[in-house]
């Protein structure tokens, strides 16, 4: 099982339901489909997370909320 390093970017607990699902390789649309979200709102809270990552990107926050 994947450990996620998430408290240690101080992630909101909505930002952790999407972080647990863009680590799983889901796309925003499923992502918002799975948390009766908006795909806006999913696509506000990736670009929180990616902020609180430092990412350029969902695939380096994936990586660093992993903790590789």
């Amino acid at each position: 099982m994947l450990r996620l390093d998430m408290a240690d970017y101080h992630l909101t607990p909505r930002e952790r339901d999407v972080a647990r699902l863009l680590v799983g390789g889901l796309p925003n649309k499923s992502i918002a489909r799975l948390l009766c979200l908006t795909t806006p709102t999913v696509k506000g809270h990736m670009t929180a997370i990616m902020l609180k990552t430092h990412a350029d990107n969902r695939t380096m926050a994936a990586v660093r909320l992993v903790g590789y």
